[in-house]
């Protein structure tokens, strides 16, 4: 474990560095929610098709059996749950929903800000500008949607879980379990934590596979659900989510974590002075991905590469697909200490639960890996590089989707 980490979380720790960025993160995380009252007070997207009647389907208190059987939408019902009983004490008033939602994602950054602190203790402030603007995370802060809450579940049990990993306190593991729980309730998808955990829990002892088998009870919860549809969603979006690999899927994460993981990753070749080990040679692999499945999952990068001439953008692609999986392979090479581990191996178990998620993939759906890759990636903070890649980059992309809201 690498112990200047120990003490930054959350308790005493080396005083934050750079505290002029925390106005500028504060401003970037409420310009969404901001942006959305202002210029689109009407529903859009999820909210409108599936999210703001399903919530109120579901009303105040506990839904029957045949509201949980069939529902008009993919995403779990904790979600539903918790929103239908708050919505109903406002009227399920979009501006409120939508204020819910923002709470969320503004307790996201400060989990962040723990787990950057953890990571990169020194100087953690440019590492969280850059994971609090990544386009996706950003742009849906402001909309009715369920991926800000979902990550907080997920984020609050992962801090909790790194707590007990130093403590094994079984009070921490109790409530990290727990928290994971609800994130799977929220969003299926949230499986990988536990896996991530199983594997940390693995690496760390593999003469001890019990620790793994706990780890993995949050999963659990998914059973009664599967259950009661006979699936891992309601009946009428099976067809389109359900398990299985797909090269679309592989192709896309590779791309989407080259496009966005880039700029650590030629840190880390930096730091390394650029010496090329054998074992990143199967990076080369991204190529041969791409040129099986070129199309990727909807979400900004498939937009962002339309607009460039076709050669130029499968280069692009072959280029970005290279680079995110030797992103990965390098977090897998370097995560060596307790904390890095779990992190990494989250992230990894994501990148690995979308490869086989099924034939629908959008970029939203690698929202929670692409914290957890970027803060096992970042060996060190790089301000002018977080700035312009924050700022220019990430804003730049989260802004032209919000902006296409007034038009949508």
């Amino acid at each position: 474990m690498n112990a200047a980490a120990g003490p930054a979380m959350p308790g005493a720790g080396p005083p934050t560095k750079r505290i002029w960025l925390v106005p500028i993160i504060a401003a970037v995380v409420l310009s969404p929610i901001i942006f959305t009252s202002v210029a689109v007070n009407r529903p859009v997207w999820d909210e409108l098709w599936f999210h703001i009647d399903v919530a109120r389907a579901f009303g105040p208190g506990l839904p029957d059996l045949a509201t949980l059987r069939d529902y008009d939408s993919a995403v779990g019902p904790g979600f539903y749950v918790l929103f239908g009983n708050a919505g109903a004490l406002f009227g399920y008033r979009l501006f409120w929903l939508r204020l819910l939602v923002f709470l969320f994602a503004g307790a996201n950054v400060l989990l962040l800000l723990l787990l950057a602190r953890r990571l990169v203790p020194d100087d953690p402030l440019p590492i969280l500008l850059v994971a609090a603007t990544y386009p996706d995370l950003l742009r849906l802060s402001g909309l009715f949607m369920s991926e800000q809450p979902a990550l907080f579940f997920g984020l609050a049990g992962l801090v909790c879980y790194i707590r007990f990993q130093e403590r094994r306190r079984p009070l921490l593991l109790g409530t990290s379990l727990v928290l994971t729980a609800v994130a799977i309730l929220f969003r299926q998808y949230f499986v990988f934590l536990p896996v991530g955990y199983a594997a940390s829990e693995l690496a760390a002892s593999r003469r001890n596979p019990a620790r793994a088998l706990v780890a993995l009870t949050p999963v659990v919860v998914l059973v009664p659900l599967i259950v009661l549809w006979g699936g891992l969603a309601p009946a009428a979006f099976q067809q389109r989510h359900h398990p299985g690999f797909t090269p679309t899927g592989t192709s896309s994460v590779l791309v989407w974590a080259g496009a966005f993981l880039s700029p650590w990753l030629l840190l880390e070749l930096h730091r390394r002075k650029w010496k090329m080990e054998p074992w990143m040679i199967p990076a080369l692999a991204g190529v041969l991905i791409v040129v099986i499945s070129p199309e990727l999952g909807l979400g900004p990068t498939r937009s962002t590469l339309a607009v460039l001439p076709e050669a130029l953008g499968l280069v692009v692609k072959f280029l970005l697909g290279t680079a995110g999986l030797l992103s990965m392979i390098l977090v897998a090479a370097t995560a060596r200490d307790r904390d890095r581990r779990v992190i990494a191996l989250a992230g990894l178990s994501m990148v690995l639960l979308l490869c086989f998620g099924g034939p629908t993939v959008y970029e939203r759906h690698f929202l929670p890996a692409y914290p957890l890759l970027l803060l096992a990636l970042a060996r060190r903070a790089n301000i002018v590089l977080a700035l312009v890649w924050s700022l220019g980059v990430h804003v730049s992309i989260a802004a032209v989707h919000l902006l296409f809201l007034v038009n949508s």
